[in-house]
């Protein structure tokens, strides 16, 4: 009896175990039951494997859209339309294997119907690529507010204005949501914060510029390649701002002198000798930069003589450049920002400082010849000049600044004298 009992246990037992592999199969491989809903899409009598193309062409995933609108008001410019999926769109895909993996292994034919929502995924790379282009197209950045330098060189400020950025978390759950197909808009509204510009009108205001702290002006002849050069350059560095502490450097304000920046060729000092190149003359804006640089009370960071003397300055208060090789630098030691104005028209370089006027500060340079020499070419001579600075307080010498030696080697005699 014992051994029919055990017998007739296993036959059931196998009969049950092949049922539920069976059922389990057709959990697997068979239709979904009737009344089963997919983002609103009824799926009844398809398999788990058939639900992903059927849900494909009927949501048509590859050709939707969200049109992403800018806040109301003009400024923000039009509206933007991106496509949902990879590769060029938001990277937002159906997630249909997490969604039929939703409804749990054993249902199948038996089981109760259900309503699910189709869940999505985000590809993260694509995701952030589409916001960089996002935010191009609609972050507008903040204006500094800057200083104008108006006729009668009156010093006013003109205002800043406020950029908008993309809060990037805020556009992410619009969109996403709660990670569900149903849940994506059509249309959303791009969420913008206000940003404020880094240099405000009170900053400039409590600056303090009020006027013209120094000024130094050059000659030059119009009307040719080296007056073009000069001009130029002078626009490059026409309305620098340097801050307590900052040093201003020549090359990088004015950039390479090239050809294809405008550039044309005129004599330039290659040591002791005379050639054309691009940007001859150039050196005349720097020099007039040290001058008004100087007499505002600029440390010296960088600055080279001449190999020869020039004929619209003295010897010892030039200052030669060369792009990627001779730079003049400057540090503002004052207590608060200039700007630095520069014109030329007609013939005369000039360079004005702006910043807190003390009108009983004032600073004089002084150039001597220590010693004089032949030069190594017949006919030539050399010239060693010591510059100084003397900085007066109300008439009275309150310090006195070494600048050092220049060493000058004139042409041979006969040479014309060069304009450079």
């Amino acid at each position: 009896m014992g051994f029919r009992r055990l017998k007739k246990a296993w036959i059931c037992l196998g009969l049950f175990l092949i049922a539920a592999a069976g059922y389990a199969a057709s959990c697997f491989f068979g239709p979904l039951p009737q009344g089963t809903c997919i983002a609103g899409i009824s799926c009844s009598g398809l398999s788990k494997r058939e639900v992903a193309a059927f849900l494909e062409k009927e949501l048509d995933f590859s050709v939707r859209t969200v049109e992403i609108t800018p806040p109301k008001g003009d400024v923000f410019g039009g509206t933007m339309k991106i496509p949902l999926g990879v590769p060029y769109g938001l990277g937002i895909v159906p997630d249909v294997k997490g969604t039929i993996k939703s409804l749990g292994f054993l249902y199948g034919p038996l089981s109760q119907p259900k309503a699910l929502p189709l869940a999505i995924s985000v590809d993260e790379g694509r995701w952030a690529s589409a916001i960089t282009a996002i935010c191009r197209f609609f972050e507008i950045p903040p204006k500094d507010a800057s200083w104008e330098i108006l006729p009668g060189d009156r010093v006013t400020v003109v205002p800043d204005e406020p950029g908008y950025r993309v809060d990037t978390d805020e556009f992410r759950r619009r969109v996403v949501g709660n990670f569900r197909w149903s849940s994506i808009p059509v249309s959303v509204e791009v969420p913008l914060v206000e940003v404020r510009a880094a240099v405000t009108k009170e900053k400039l205001e409590a600056a303090g510029i009020d006027g013209v702290i120094a000024a130094f002006s050059t000659r030059y002849q119009d009307n040719c390649d080296r007056a073009h050069n000069v001009a130029l350059a002078a626009r490059g560095l026409d309305g620098a701002v340097v801050w307590p502490g900052e040093v201003i450097s020549f090359n990088e304000r004015v950039g390479p002198r090239l050809p294809e920046r405008g550039y044309r060729k005129a004599p330039v000092y290659v040591g002791t000798r005379l050639e054309d190149d691009y940007g001859g003359g150039v050196c005349q804006v720097s020099s007039t930069l040290y001058g008004a640089l100087l007499r505002a009370g600029f440390e010296v960071v960088e600055r080279h003589n001449h190999g020869m003397p020039v004929d619209y300055l003295p010897m010892g208060e030039d200052a030669t450049v060369a792009y990627g090789l001779l730079d003049l630098k400057m540090k503002n030691v004052l207590a608060g920002p200039v700007v630095v104005k520069v014109h030329a028209e007609g013939g005369v370089l000039t360079v004005k400082v702006f910043g807190k006027k003390e009108p009983l500060k004032e600073i004089k340079i002084e150039t001597s010849v220590v010693r004089e020499l032949e030069g190594e070419e017949p006919g030539s001579k050399r010239w060693m000049v010591r510059t100084r600075r003397i900085f007066l307080y109300g008439g009275t010498v309150v310090k006195i600044e070494d600048l050092g030696t220049s060493v000058y080697t004139s042409l041979p005699k006969k040479a014309p004298a060069p304009s450079l």
